[in-house]
């Protein structure tokens, strides 16, 4: 059998021992469960909500007020009721709330608890003293609206400027770039469960005597990748589903953000180039791993957090030098670069020389890894130091 064919052997090994399809569809089951619940939950919430509010009112004639249709304030006249005997009925629930007006500028409400209607009497009071200090200063709503329209700026780009991006298009930069770091930490975590675990139970010198240790790490990667990628989409779509099963049976507006389909097309490609990266950095961590519930070597997964921050930072400043190199390197390109598209124009070069760069760095590591991976997997007892490493790196043969 040739080399590739072992390689897509060892690699659906390893997808089926992962990747189980029933365990994604009861995942899919359990998020419209989520949602399910969370909408009649909600329902129950809001009809309690929804539950008329009785409120007393003393000296009403100082700031009239007028709830709006369909509001669920109902105020009352004191009347006779002085303010000790009102009090009484806030405390014995007989009403949910006393206000006392002060002319004007002040208002007390007294409850006996927190409530949860307080902002809409807020807006109430704050649009009834409006109306009064219009009335006092002989302005109609229009004059006021007149005075405190704001200037209408209106920003135009040269055709070769960068065009503006949409909070739809940041949100949808940000959900992929989450998705790539839940697929990073995905991988990571079927690499060390699957190196760590072959490692310990000694099944490394059988499989070495059948394949060479360079084809069992490809496979390795192939595999553990696309496990991760689709437990990644998984998990997305089952969030999906929780959040869309309570708007649908509400029947509220489904606005889902997009990109254009160029820009799609990038993000998805420096997604997967950046996940096989770290994995290839994550296989020839895992194999120096002598028990991974002691070693301190486990913190490396810290690393793919720094290029997800300098994406985050680049939102605000993506055209800065110190993002523009490196939004080219290997190691950090998977984040940022896709981070400055959703803000604009990226140079082609820039894009192709990234491109470049990350396939590049993905075989130099993969050909490190199995160097490494060939060495460490038959050390038993003695976690290798990071200078051993580094001398297997450079000086031991590929395999």
């Amino acid at each position: 059998m040739n080399q590739t064919r072992l390689v897509w052997t060892v690699a659906g090994w390893e997808f089926r021992r992962f990747f189980k399809l029933r365990d994604q569809l009861l995942s899919l089951l359990v998020g419209v469960g989520i949602g399910l619940a969370f909408y009649g939950v909600t329902k129950l919430i809001n009809r309690g909500d929804a539950a008329p509010v009785r409120l007393a009112v003393m000296h009403g004639e100082s700031l009239p007020l007028t709830p709006a249709p369909g509001s669920r304030l109902r105020l009352e006249a004191a009347r006779e009721r002085g303010e000790p005997e009102l009090r009484d009925a806030v405390a014995r629930r007989a009403i949910d709330g006393l206000l006392i007006l002060d002319g004007l500028e002040r208002a007390e409400l007294i409850v006996p608890r927190e409530p949860p209607w307080r902002a809409e009497l807020f807006e109430l009071l704050t649009a009834a003293r409006r109306q009064a200090a219009l009335q006092a200063a002989a302005l109609s709503p229009a004059d006021l609206a007149h005075i405190l329209a704001p200037v209408d700026l209106t920003v135009s780009f040269q055709d070769s400027g960068a065009r503006p991006s949409s909070k739809a298009a940041k949100l949808t930069a940000g959900i992929l770039i989450g998705l790539m770091i839940s697929a990073i930490y995905l991988g990571f975590a079927y690499f060390f469960t699957a190196i760590t675990g072959e490692k310990q139970l000694r099944v490394t010198e059988q499989v070495v005597s059948a394949i060479r240790p360079q084809t069992w790490i490809d496979g390795k990667l192939l595999g553990i990748t696309a496990t991760a990628f689709l437990g990644t989409i998984g998990f997305g779509l089952t969030v999906v589903i929780t959040v869309l099963v309570p708007r649908l049976l509400a029947g509220q507006p489904l606005a889902l953000p997009t990109l254009e389909p160029a820009a799609t097309l990038l993000f998805a490609l420096f997604s997967i180039l950046g996940v096989l990266f770290w994995n290839c950095f994550f296989a020839a961590v895992a194999a120096t791993i002598n028990d991974p519930n002691t070693s301190s070597r486990s913190t490396v997964m810290l690393l793919p957090f720094i290029p997800v921050a300098l994406a985050f930072f680049a939102l605000g400043k993506p055209d800065s030098p110190i993002l523009r190199i490196l939004s080219v390197l290997p190691g950090t390109s998977s984040a940022v670069l896709p981070a400055r598209l959703v803000l604009g124009s990226v140079p082609a070069v820039e894009i192709v020389l990234a491109l470049l760069l990350l396939a590049g760095g993905i075989v130099l590591l993969r050909r490190l890894a199995g160097r490494i991976f060939a060495v460490a997997m038959l050390m038993y007892g003695k976690e290798p130091s990071w200078r051993e490493i580094l001398r297997w790196a450079r000086e031991a043969r590929d395999v």
